[in-house]
């Protein structure tokens, strides 16, 4: 987090959830636009600001499971219709795809699998 700007770009925030990996995938880029739009859609450039990632961490921590299934929801819904329609499932489900393809994924000890 950039404290002079208090903006966090999408590399950074990836990092932070422990899937910087994601960086150059749509994943990634879908992941970081619904942080960034939990709750608001106004456009704010290629950063998210300090005050919605607090609302972002808050939303996807602790027993806020509505939350979580809301912005899970959002991760679908591309266009923000308010559904899911044939098109959108298909391409969130490459991108997860995509994206699980290219994590390295870490064991308890900090071993790679």
């Amino acid at each position: 987090m950039n404290s002079k700007e208090n903006k966090m770009g999408k590399k950074k925030l990836l990092e932070y959830f422990g899937i910087g990996d994601l960086d150059k995938y749509m994943l990634g880029n879908r992941f970081f636009h619904c942080v960034k739009n939990t709750y608001s859609r106004e456009k704010t450039g290629p950063y998210l600001d300090y005050s919605k990632f607090i609302k972002a961490l808050s939303l996807l921590s602790g027993n806020n499971i509505e939350g979580r299934m809301k912005f899970m929801y959002n991760m679908f819904d591309a266009n923000l219709d308010g559904d899911i329609e044939k098109d959108e499932m298909k391409n969130i489900l490459k991108m997860f795809l995509d994206g699980f393809m290219a994590t390295s994924f870490k064991n308890i000890e900090g071993k790679e699998e």
